[in-house]
């Protein structure tokens, strides 16, 4: 299975940069504080741990002129990870009607610890009011994190109980 790579930073004011990474080709998006972005990922990825075989999850990031919107289906323990780009915010039109940036499958579980090594470390560079300061209209997803991190180790525990 192909490896994913995540890197989230907060670029002040309001804005922040996502890179997205597979066999050393990345892509960029630039968002916007408009969307509570590191939330909606972090829900996302949480949601799919329960969610049955076949299952979707959706979401999207805004910049200040379009949209990065995310589709996330489950295979079984892995995914397949779709970003398609729209020219405006908060569009209606049909995925096959955006740019294709991305598509990757991985493990669900690799793409779990990504986002949440990620999460961890804008905690541990920006703390909840450093964060709130620069994301100006949502508070740092604390909750999220907490969970992630439990069904992470849920999820490795049960991997090792099924070895045994």
């Amino acid at each position: 299975m192909r490896q994913f790579e995540f890197t989230y930073k907060l670029l002040g004011s309001g804005s922040a940069e996502a890179w997205v990474f597979v066999d050393g080709r990345g892509v960029q998006m630039i968002i916007s504080y408009i969307s509570d972005a590191l939330r909606d990922l972090a829900r996302a990825v949480t949601d799919l741990f329960n969610l049955p075989d076949g299952g979707q999850v959706r979401f999207s990031w805004e910049d200040e002129s379009g949209e990065y919107r995310w589709i996330i289906n489950r295979h079984g323990d892995a995914v397949t990870v779709k970003i398609v780009k729209f020219e405006r915010c908060f569009s209606k039109l049909d995925d096959n009607r955006g740019e294709l940036l991305f598509q990757v499958d991985c493990s669900l579980l690799r793409l779990a610890t990504q986002v949440r090594g990620q999460i961890k470390q804008i905690f541990n560079e920006h703390g909840l009011d450093g964060y709130c300061e620069q994301w100006r209209n949502f508070s740092f997803p604390l909750d999220e994190l907490d969970l992630l991190t439990k069904l992470i180790g849920e999820n490795r525990t049960a991997k090792v109980e099924d070895l045994t």
